[in-house]
């Protein structure tokens, strides 16, 4: 493997343990930093594996690439490199952060207590309340969060909107799925949508429609069922089938095949054709 380029080592911010850089390795810009005293240097994880085409830390670090950037920093060559730049005497001991990089900002806790949650985010005791890395790790403990939030700046994506009061699974400005209330009513409701079809649901009401079609259920108290333009049809192919449909003069249609021709072995209560008439068997 060839050897890794680590160069142009830039200064970017400092607080009271560590001084923070920013590292080119291989021409991609790697964030770092080192411990006032000189005790260790670490770079972000998530650079390091951008700078080496991985898409894990566990691949990055199961790689040669890997091997050969732990000999590169312990020789003193490149060590002295990245040295930080004071009038003290800097240690060759070159340390690589291998979890979530140290805190960057940290709030409701001591250092000490970042430092735990950056090592592990999913850590409950003696940690801070807020805390952001350097890898851009962000942990908000007892997080009040308020204002409209996107989960991508465009395309697909998950937007939660308090102005209309609903969650929303858009792509681009089409919304493909809405889940809303309104307080004042005491309504909600869930709409999915693919092109021009349609579906709406909310507690006491089940709508459907495709283009100029659509189809409705409904329960308040009752229940009913209700089609646009379309018939109901309860269609078995070529045996049962079952159509009530309006005309346009307000002429109910209603089409019943295969009914039983005698009422023997019929329920209670079921239809049944004598010959053209309808009966029920009693």
């Amino acid at each position: 493997m060839e050897q890794i380029i680590i160069s142009n080592k830039r200064f970017v911010s400092s607080d009271n343990e560590f001084d923070r850089y920013i590292v080119d390795i291989n021409g991609t810009d790697v964030r770092a930093h080192q411990k006032k005293d000189g005790s260790g240097f670490g770079f972000s994880m998530k650079d390091l594996c951008k700078a080496f085409n991985y898409s894990t830390i566990d691949e990055l670090k199961a790689s040669e690439a890997w091997k050969q950037l732990n000999e590169q920093l312990t020789s003193t060559g490149t060590t002295s490199t990245l040295k930080a730049k004071t009038s003290g005497e800097s240690s060759n001991i070159v340390n690589i952060s291998t979890e979530y990089s140290s805190p960057a900002f940290y709030a409701g806790g001591t250092l000490d207590q970042a430092t735990n949650l950056a090592e592990n985010p999913y850590r409950e005791d003696d940690v801070c309340n807020f805390l952001v890395t350097h890898a851009g790790l962000l942990v908000a403990n007892q997080a009040l969060i308020r204002g409209k939030v996107e989960s991508n700046k465009s395309g697909s994506r998950i937007v939660i909107d308090p102005e209309e009061r609903a969650l929303k699974l858009m792509n681009g400005d089409t919304v493909f799925s809405k889940w809303y209330f309104d307080v004042e009513s005491d309504f909600s409701a869930l709409t999915f949508k693919r092109n021009s079809d349609q579906v709406v649901i909310t507690p006491n009401y089940l709508r459907s429609s495709t283009q100029d079609r659509s189809a409705s259920v409904w329960a308040d108290k009752n229940f009913g069922i209700r089609y646009s333009v379309e018939p109901f049809i309860i269609n078995n192919p070529d045996t049962a089938h079952f159509e009530v449909r309006a005309e346009t003069d307000d002429t109910l249609i209603l089409i019943a095949r295969k009914l039983p021709t005698s009422s023997d072995g019929l329920l209670h209560g079921q239809v049944w054709n004598d010959n053209g008439t309808l009966k029920v068997k009693e």
